[in-house]
């Protein structure tokens, strides 16, 4: 009940504040800690931005892929209490939020976690990049979808999915998102995780934050089998969450009308799949998902044109015509979903009780 009164307290101090600070012009979000706070994204964290917060938090739009900009706290959810830490950046109140004083620092080592409960229902969480991640729709005539959006739709509401793929991210760079100390600190055993990497360990866009090497050992520092094995996989085995493993899907590139993909990238997957047998040799299970094989093989048997349908197509401002030859449409999005699906489906794995038809595709 206390929290139930200090939630309508802060709604109603939110209220107050947009009626007496109207004209607040803002200060500029501090780009060095993402986007925390500027839900416009215009580079400044204003009333407007909170306000954006406060309706996230009251359930009236979703958040999608700017809950990490609306979780000033990095608490893990979105409630009015971050739409005043918005409110107190933009009036100059406070140079800082929760989560920015919190973040964590490159590769940190894992730390013991206390012994938890399971939940009553198995969850499942979804760790990555941008293909699983949810998108903006807007600027594209074929909007681009992340295949953690449409999963939920494959299970009943009693399995709770939680997206925290964040775009951009690599097994490396993901380390510092907020994402990744919340989502392992609120596992509990009996939960599942999928872990997909591979698209951006290559990126040396922006400098090393990103880059991993996908020929080093599991126990070779800097190595994608590295940030797999100690950051993701054995924090979860520890914790009695089931790993799962995801190959990264591939890109629409055609020469002549013949699909390619470059070969470091599908390194990547490689890697993973050696790592699947290094457990295996020990007499640990990590599920596999391939899906870099299995959008190779289909790519190869279609014309550009065709694989092009299962992706974005849009009209920047400032270009004619954009192919997304990278994320997928919704098309796209449920080709490899379905896939997913079809292959957790084959595993032992107890939340495909949960597993329902997709009415939505028919």
């Amino acid at each position: 009940m206390n929290r139930i009164k200090k939630g309508i307290a802060l709604l109603m101090a939110a209220a107050l504040t947009f009626c007496v600070l109207p004209h607040i012009t803002g200060f500029a979000a501090d780009q060095t800690q993402e986007t925390i706070g500027d839900m416009t994204g215009d580079g400044y964290i204003t009333a407007d931005d909170a306000l954006e917060v406060l309706k996230c938090a009251a359930k009236l739009i979703e958040a999608g892929n700017l809950e990490r900009t609306a979780d000033t706290n990095a608490d893990g959810s979105i409630t009015a209490e971050d739409a005043l830490w918005v409110l107190q950046y933009a009036a100059g109140l406070t140079d800082s939020f929760p989560a920015q004083q919190e973040q964590v620092t490159p590769t940190p080592e894992p730390t013991a976690t206390p012994e938890v409960t399971p939940a009553p229902n198995p969850r499942l969480w979804i760790i990555g990049d941008s293909i699983a991640a949810y998108h903006a729709k807007d600027g594209y005539e074929r909007p681009l979808y992340g295949w953690g959006e449409i999963l939920p739709k494959y299970y009943s509401k009693d399995l709770k999915i939680n997206n925290w793929a964040v775009s951009s991210q690599s097994s490396k760079s993901y380390l510092n998102e907020p994402n990744y100390r919340i989502a392992y600190a609120k596992m509990v055993p009996e939960d599942y995780v999928i872990i997909s990497f591979g698209h951006n360990d290559h990126n040396s866009t922006g400098g090393t934050s990103r880059l991993t090497d996908p020929y080093g050992g599991s126990d070779e520092e800097g190595s994608f089998k590295y940030y797999l094995k100690h950051y993701y996989i054995d924090p979860a085995l520890e914790k009695g969450v089931t790993p799962i493993l995801m190959t990264a899907v591939v890109r629409c590139f055609y020469s002549n009308g013949v699909f390619e993909e470059e070969d470091i990238h599908l390194e990547y997957g490689r890697a993973m799949r050696e790592l699947v047998e290094e457990y295996a040799a020990e007499g640990i299970t990590v599920y596999l998902i391939d899906a870099q094989t299995y959008t190779y093989n289909l790519y190869a048997s279609l014309t550009e044109e065709e694989a092009m349908l299962y992706h974005g197509l849009g009209q920047p401002s400032w270009k004619e015509w954009y192919k997304d030859t990278t994320h997928y449409s919704e098309k796209g999005a449920r080709m490899i979903t379905d896939f997913i699906v079809s292959e957790l489906d084959k595993m032992p794995l107890s939340l495909n009780q949960y597993r329902i038809q997709d009415t939505d595709a028919q």
